[in-house]
């Protein structure tokens, strides 16, 4: 799900449940349960469910709860709030949001690369330390081939794209050709 998609409703759960297992220094345990959940609300057929008007509070929790063994109290407390509150249709956003306030609270940076071809480890390793250095934080990068770049790479993280791909550069190109006047 992309990150700048979330609801601000599904951040504010998502930074009282983080906010709760800070303070009892459980994030760990919760985050396996929130894990779960989200890959839970990631079927088509709960996700489908969760957003349906016609079914009822107790039957979309009952879907949820039957793929989660045994949830941490505060992963349980989460659904009977949302149940309570009718907010069920926010549980695939709010392990991503729960996530971002993971990643921050550890100095974690997640994004992705894009590449015109498959590149080595090194090569993504290289990439990370390289703005693990300049942000200040741990950069973590999901690579994947887009072969429509032409060449060299794109590196998305915290919502700014940074462009080192063939295609950028020449529609950089072609924008500067296009404003320049001709005398």
């Amino acid at each position: 799900m992309n990150q700048s998609l979330l609801s601000p409703a599904a951040r504010r759960y998502a930074k009282a449940l983080f906010l709760s297992t800070q303070e009892k220094g459980e994030v760990a345990k919760v985050s396996e349960g929130v894990k779960a959940l989200g890959k839970i609300c990631g079927q088509p057929e709960v996700a489908k469910a969760l957003v349906d008007p016609r079914l009822g509070g107790p039957a979309k929790l009952q879907l949820v709860q039957q793929g989660l063994e045994a949830p941490h109290p505060l992963v349980q407390g989460l659904l009977e709030v949302l149940k309570r509150k009718k907010r069920l249709s926010l549980l695939p956003e709010i392990p991503v949001a729960f996530g971002q306030y993971q990643d921050d609270s550890e100095g974690r940076l997640r994004g992705t690369l894009e590449a015109s071809h498959p590149i080595s480890d090194e090569e993504h390793a290289a990439l990370e330390a390289a703005f693990s250095q300049s942000t200040g934080k741990q950069v973590s990068l999901t690579a994947s081939v887009n072969a429509s770049l032409l060449g060299g790479v794109c590196i998305t993280l915290a919502g700014t794209r940074y462009d080192g791909s063939a295609k950028g550069r020449l529609e950089q190109y072609r924008s500067k050709l296009s404003a320049a006047t001709l005398a």
